[in-house]
């Protein structure tokens, strides 16, 4: 599949033949989608489980020791202190300068095959590079993030809220490293099928606007604070559609871009909004040329998915990651497998900015916190 930084707008891309999201979106495995966030469960696997020297019984043990009681798999205790600083130690003692354990790797377990394989890949990249690396693959996003705050992981592999909410709460500690090639520069649309009239936000008045859930980063929150800014009130402007949710193996209920588009097809809706990258598999989905589609507005450039530090990672072993992470060659067959199966091209370095939108939009709807 060709990369999202191949056809940088959904007309070049349905003109290449190029879509952001291949066939894994049918059974809801959409890269870094934020359908992945729940409210629920602590449970995680450990990175150990997929590693030699611990079976899946002693790694489902470690982890549920290393919750309960605050010890980490090398014997630190971690104490949470105020805000979200952690304070390490071996019996009183400070750390030491340097790493005396591997890197611990956060991420979610959506699908946990393709997890699996992508994470396995990554590791043994790193450690063949001599940054020993382990990974954890935890139920939800809130787990993850609970970890990264309380030291448990130095590095969060992050859809957009979580990593919002991790900057929001830990200014200076919690900070971005890297992102996907694909994650750079995305936008939010709001697209119409070209016979119904509509080419303007002006057109859209009094017209009916199907959005995703509430807490949604690419389908709600963006488009509604910048729709904002320009003069157009959703609960005043345009009459909004209601649509079904659908509940996701992680128990969270959204509404996703699929659904969005449909309902504008069907005539349920005049307009809706749409995450770009799904536009070319939209197209061919329902068989449509992009000429059929009218785009009548769009977010500002944001950056999507990300690697997020947290409180326990120093300044070298942070550089050190992100200089290996985008030296990784895609031309390597099991870097480019892996690569493949993440959509991306290569890694690139990234910094808080590339979320300054999105965490202002978590700001003003009172979100801090609350979801991840």
């Amino acid at each position: 599949m060709a990369s999202l930084g191949v056809a940088r707008s959904w007309r070049d891309a349905a003109a290449q033949g190029v879509c952001g999201v291949d066939s894994d979106v049918a059974s809801g495995r959409w890269f870094g989608s934020e359908s992945h966030v729940s409210t629920t469960g602590w449970v995680f696997i450990a990175g150990c489980l997929c590693t030699s020297g611990i079976n899946d019984a002693e790694a489902r043990f470690e982890a549920v020791g290393y919750a309960a009681t605050g010890l980490d798999r090398y014997g630190l205790v971690r104490e949470r202190s105020s805000g979200c600083g952690t304070t390490f130690g071996r019996g009183g003692e400070m750390p030491m300068a340097e790493r005396q354990h591997p890197l611990m790797i956060g991420a979610t377990a959506a699908d946990p095959k393709r997890a699996v394989y992508i994470w396995n890949a990554i590791r043994k990249y790193f450690n063949e590079a001599d940054l020993k690396m382990e990974y954890a693959l935890y139920s939800t996003y809130d787990a993850l993030c609970a970890a990264v705050l309380d030291g448990h992981v130095d590095i969060a592999w992050n859809a957009p809220m979580a990593h919002a909410q991790l900057l929001l709460q830990s200014p200076g500690a919690c900070r971005t490293l890297a992102m996907r090639d694909s994650d750079e520069d995305v936008h939010s649309l709001i697209v119409a099928r070209a016979d119904a009239a509509i080419v303007d936000l002006d057109d859209l008045r009094g017209r009916r606007l199907a959005l995703g859930v509430g807490i949604s980063s690419e389908l709600y929150l963006l488009p509604v604070s910048q729709l904002a800014e320009d003069g157009f009130d959703i609960a005043s402007d345009c009459e909004l559609v209601e649509l079904e949710t659908t509940e996701y193996s992680n128990l969270q209920r959204w509404v996703d871009d699929r659904a969005i588009f449909g309902a504008m097809m069907d005539g349920r809706a005049d307009a809706g909004v749409i995450f770009e990258p799904w536009m070319g598999y939209l197209l061919r989905r329902y068989e449509l040329a992009a000429d059929d589609i009218v785009e009548v507005w769009r977010t500002r450039p944001y950056c999507h998915c990300a690697y997020t530090s947290g409180p326990s990672l120093g300044d070298a072993d942070a550089e050190r990651f992100v200089e290996l992470l985008v030296a990784m060659d895609p031309e390597e067959p099991e870097i480019a497998e892996m690569m493949r199966m993440e959509h991306l091209t290569r890694w690139v370095r990234a910094t808080d900015d590339g979320w300054s939108d999105l965490m202002g939009a978590v700001r003003n709807a009172g979100l801090v916190g609350k979801i991840f």
